[in-house]
């Protein structure tokens, strides 16, 4: 009996055909990063400086010029230094190519707070307000005012400033942007290598589309710069221990270094690689343990280098203490004053403060009286780390900036005010991170990072090596003779999460609850975690493929640009202040946390903008916390706050009435106040009859005060 004519039947395949491998993966990529520049750049040009980049970019433009690291030691000197090397083209004053004649009356502060900066971490900021906003002596005369006490209702122009800090800022987060940048792509390419095109492709857009890299991309700050090191710290073990060889050695030494002169977070990556490297086997272990030698040495290196080899933090520690000495008289009634010294931070004298600062911290939460804390430190331990410090200060192991900088940091974290969902801490909440990770991220990426992670678990990543079928790098290279066998590590899944874990177990003990910036470096690897989802896209149907493409995209570009929580809420250029609609959007954010989260100090111009659209001549009350000049940006007002150091603040009842009161969100709730404070300005506006009538970007609201003020 004959077959019948026609096409012949095979088995029905279990699994669609894998999609073909077009060039649409690399392009909404590329797309994806080019959308990226353009709302980071946007960002970058719509706000002013948020609070620590005022003393990141001066610190950075001193540690280039003058080889001076006096300035904000609590974080090395890396990223600072990259962020200000456009400012070496500038004539920043006062620097050493000639200066400005018309500032002879701020060069004296200037010189004042650069003299104590070597034994008072709070000059910096004192320096750096007067360096970016510092007002010419024509002004000065013209206004009848000292350069310490300019008044804040003075009509100021950009012209009247010694500097042009916003072409500074503009230049310097630009440069800023590249790690942003960087980051994208080295998520990409390990995506890739992991698990092909598409999922890189998925990586890569859940990253250019994260609203918080988006705002802290384009900020001279060191969150997005450790993210990239460490990131790129992992990816590069991970492929050293694929394949030993002596330039992926190299390289993944180098990126160690780096990270560590980057940011103190980075030093996670110790345990972190210690930890991954015990779980490749016996066998692979000499061989991984030499390339974390060399990493060591590799940082060691680095670290010397990145403070020009050279152990004394000031440039010249005998003029230093000169200068100190010269400025303590006039700097002692403006509560700059500290211990005398010989041009070299005290280092051992911090540190036994510190402990003692810990010890009494329960009992006296705002500081010992000077009685209790003399007798605390004749019986105090200064701990571990501390005793490492002064061990390390005195045989001259580490530079004196990057210890100094180090009992800083520690210091910092012993009291801490923070805010979360209308509650308040002074050492911080257990689950702080978990909220912010929960109202601070998109709701597709966290749809994607669940299903990842379910994914994985049931998958058994950590049990095999990666790869995406044919598509793996590691299959596709042809074996030759002369090559090795390459390491074999457990799988993937060790590199993607122990990172995750460390970092967010050492950030939730560690108390600092001041903003979800904090723990970007995880979402790198939750980004690569996200990729192992289009082997999943892979089996699907064609048509079923479209749709879930083109939905996923949807959902994911419009998450980082709208947030429908009640109405639309457009996010352009607003991305700072981001929360998601578990939130209650943007809008609603500041009920759920503040800070750096909602409000760091960046809406300074669109409060300008606001007050020009309501021909709001007069000036008007301001309760600012962050740094940045309003003065600059044409805001007269009444100093409420003493946020950006020009003049002593003013209590409520010292002012006139003003038509209107405009408030951080951040000093609206109270959270960087005492507990009998927290509801003060509340008070003060319920008293007053306050009505809102606007708000400057997400972060600052306007009221109009219906009373005199109280």
């Amino acid at each position: 009996m004959s077959r019948p004519k026609g096409k012949r039947r095979g088995p029905k395949a279990a699994h669609a055909p894998p999609p073909p491998q077009r060039p649409a993966a690399f392009v909404i990529a590329a797309l994806s990063a080019a959308a990226f520049v353009v709302l980071a750049l946007g960002n970058i040009r719509a706000t002013s400086p948020t609070t620590d980049e005022t003393v990141h970019l001066v610190a950075g433009e001193r540690s280039l010029a003058a080889h001076d690291y006096r300035l904000s030691p609590e974080h090395p000197p890396l990223l600072k230094m990259m962020a200000a090397i456009p400012l070496r083209s500038m004539r920043v004053w006062p620097g050493e190519r000639g200066g400005y004649a018309d500032g002879s009356k701020t060069l004296g502060l200037l010189n004042e707070s650069w003299a104590m900066a070597v034994t008072n971490p709070m000059a910096a900021w004192y320096y750096a307000h007067h360096l970016l906003y510092g007002v010419r002596d024509a002004a000065l005369e013209r206004l009848g005012a000292e350069a310490s006490s300019v008044p804040s209702t003075a009509a100021l122009t950009p012209g009247d400033f010694l500097n042009d800090s916003a072409t500074m800022f503009l230049r310097a987060r630009t440069v800023m942007l590249l790690c942003g940048v960087l980051l994208a792509v080295a998520i990409f390419l390990w995506s890739m290598e992991a698990w092909g095109p598409w999922a890189a492709a998925l990586s890569t857009l859940l990253f250019c589309f994260d609203p918080n890299f988006i705002a802290n991309s384009g900020l001279v700050t060191t969150d997005v710069g450790t993210s990239l090191l460490i990131f790129a710290s992992v990816w590069l073990f991970w492929r050293l221990c694929r394949a030993f060889s002596w330039p992926n050695v190299a390289a993944f030494a180098l990126c160690f270094g780096l990270a560590q002169a980057a940011k103190f977070s980075a030093l996670l990556l110790v345990p972190t690689v210690i930890v991954i490297a015990l779980m490749q086997g016996r066998r692979q272990l000499p061989r991984i343990a030499l390339a974390i030698g060399i990493a060591f040495v590799s940082t060691y290196i680095v670290l010397w280098a990145a403070y020009g080899f050279r152990f004394s933090m000031a440039a010249d520690p005998q003029r230093a203490a000169s200068e100190e000495a010269a400025a303590r008289a006039t700097l002692a009634q403006r509560g700059l004053d500290g211990p005398v010294t010989d041009g070299h931070p005290p280092i051992r004298q911090f540190v036994e403060e510190s402990a003692v600062r810990r010890a009494l911290a329960d009992e006296f939460p705002n500081g010992a009286p000077p009685a209790e804390a003399r007798r605390a430190r004749t019986s105090t331990p200064v701990g571990l780390l501390g005793r490492a410090i002064i061990f390390a200060a005195g045989n001259r192991l580490l530079p004196e900036a990057y210890l100094y900088g180090m009992a800083i940091l520690q210091d910092s974290m012993i009291v801490r005010n923070s805010f979360l969902r209308g509650e308040y801490s002074t050492t911080g909440f257990s689950d702080y991170f978990l909220w912010t990770f929960a109202y601070k991220t998109p709701l597709p990426a966290i749809a994607a990072i669940l299903l990842a992670l379910v994914v994985a678990v049931r998958r058994g990543l950590g049990s095999r090596e990666p790869g995406v079928g044919s598509r793996s790098r590691a299959q596709l290279r042809p074996p030759t003779p002369d090559s090795r066998p390459p390491i074999r590590p457990a799988g993937l899944l060790p590199f993607l999460l122990w990172p995750i874990a460390i970092y967010v177990i050492v950030s939730v003990r560690s108390g600092v609850n001041i903003g979800h910036r904090h723990i970007l470096p995880i979402y790198p690897f939750l980004y690569v975690l996200c990729g192992s989802l289009a082997s999943l896209w892979e089996t699907m149907e064609p048509r079923r493929r479209m749709i879930v493409a083109v939905c996923a995209i949807a959902w994911i570009v419009t998450a980082s640009l709208f947030v429908f929580a009640g109405t639309p809420a457009p996010l352009w250029s607003r991305h700072l202040s981001y929360m998601n609609e578990l939130a209650g959007g943007p809008d609603r954010g500041f009920t759920r946390l503040v800070d750096s989260n909602l409000d760091w100090g960046q809406d300074l111009p669109r409060l300008s903008a606001w007050l020009r659209e309501h021909h709001a001549e007069d000036p008007i009350d301001l309760v600012y916390t962050g740094t940045a000049d309003p003065r600059y940006y044409g805001i007269r007002h009444h100093n409420l706050a003493l946020g950006y150091f020009a003049e002593p603040a003013l209590a409520p009842g010292e002012v006139p009435p003003s038509r209107y009161f405009a408030i951080g969100a951040t000093a609206w709730q109270g959270a960087t106040l005492a507990a009998d404070s927290r509801d003060y300005w509340r008070s003060f506006l319920a008293r007053n009859g306050a009505m809102l009538e606007g708000k400057a970007g997400y972060s600052m609201f306007i009221y109009r005060l219906r009373k005199p003020s109280k």
